[in-house]
């Protein structure tokens, strides 16, 4: 009875491990092989980093063995899809979850990334690419992305928080909701950000030289650089910061706008 009772405990004991632990499923890709990575989730977490290894690396953890994103390459393109139960779990059928970790090597640079993942979290803790495309959820961090070009295109209602961004062109556009934004430095090419909805907030380096275009239908522009607020920016206001340079177009109909120092 004893050894029966113990067989048990043991038996138990690696069954709450395999739970508490979930199923993990690992696929490495040679960087000749991958060009561009196309990203399309519905109820899977991912976050984007850097390792220092020279393949790409994708972790994904599920709490239900075989529920795993679609992972192929296809023509020099790495495609994440969501787990084949995306659609029942919309639907309330299942209770699946999954974490999905994208590990990219140090001196990579992907011609194109596009990652559409609007229903649950985002971290992007690094990224390089000469094109960047960002449709992010409720619960995202943006952070530390190289690129000749970053957009965010028309996500739904969502506070955006993006740091530390490097490009030489950005297009940022949101439904509705709050948007800080930290550049590196200025883009070499004129950029815009603008939201129906919310606050715009733009860090920039003070030792810069830029032009401030900024448009806010009922609400204030709140210039740190100078310690001024207008408080009517219906109109558009320019601001040239050191003798001005390329245009940072900065538009929302109801919400202040704010730039200052980084």
């Amino acid at each position: 009875m004893k050894k029966s009772v113990s067989m048990f405990f043991v038996l138990f004991s690696c069954l709450f491990t395999l739970f508490a632990g979930g199923f993990s499923e690992t696929k490495k890709f040679d960087l000749a092989k991958v060009i561009n990575i196309e990203v399309d989730l519905m109820f899977e977490n991912l976050t984007v980093s850097t390792w220092d290894g020279n393949q790409i690396v994708v972790v994904s953890e599920s709490n239900k063995e075989g529920v795993f994103p679609n992972i192929t390459s296809i023509n020099k393109t790495l495609q994440i899809r969501a787990t084949d139960s995306g659609t029942d779990i919309l639907l309330g059928e299942q209770d699946s979850f999954c974490n999905i970790s994208l590990m990219l090597p140090e001196n990579y640079l992907a011609e194109k990334i596009v990652i559409n993942a609007q229903y649950k979290k985002l971290d992007v803790k690094k990224l390089n690419a000469k094109n960047v495309s960002i449709k992010p959820g409720p619960e995202n961090s943006l952070a530390n992305i190289t690129a000749d070009y970053f957009e965010i295109p028309d996500p739904d209602q969502t506070d955006i928080n993006i740091s530390n961004l490097d490009c030489n062109s950005f297009n940022i556009w949101i439904t509705a909701g709050d948007v800080n934004l930290s550049l590196i430095r200025v883009p070499a090419k004129d950029s815009k950000l603008s939201t129906k909805n919310g606050k715009l907030n733009v860090t920039i380096p003070a030792a810069s030289s830029f032009t401030i275009k900024a448009d806010s239908y009922h609400s204030k522009f709140i210039n740190n650089f100078t310690g001024t607020v207008n408080t009517w920016a219906r109109d558009g206001i320019t601001y040239k910061h050191n003798g001005g340079g390329t245009v940072i177009d900065i538009r929302t109909f109801e919400g202040d706008i704010t730039v200052g120092a980084k």
